[in-house]
């Protein structure tokens, strides 16, 4: 689902070039999104270094369906 901006939102944009904080994901799906990292951290220590600093979407599906907005 499309993220909408407020009237005010855009207005602030218009006049600052810049919205904070736009909230894309509940607080339950960050806490989900926590737990996978936390959950792989805790199975692969030795790779938690870089797994996420390139091309996480490549190594986790959950990470490409967020960027890619695939459901």
């Amino acid at each position: 689902m499309p993220i909408r901006l407020s009237k005010q939102q855009i207005e602030h944009f218009t006049e600052l070039g810049y919205v904070s904080p736009v909230r894309l994901f509940s607080p339950a799906q960050c806490r989900a999104f926590e737990a996978r990292i936390r959950d792989f951290e805790h199975q692969r220590p030795g790779d938690r270094g870089w797994a996420f600093d390139i091309k996480a979407n490549l190594l986790f599906d959950w990470v490409y369906r967020l960027s890619a907005d695939v459901q």
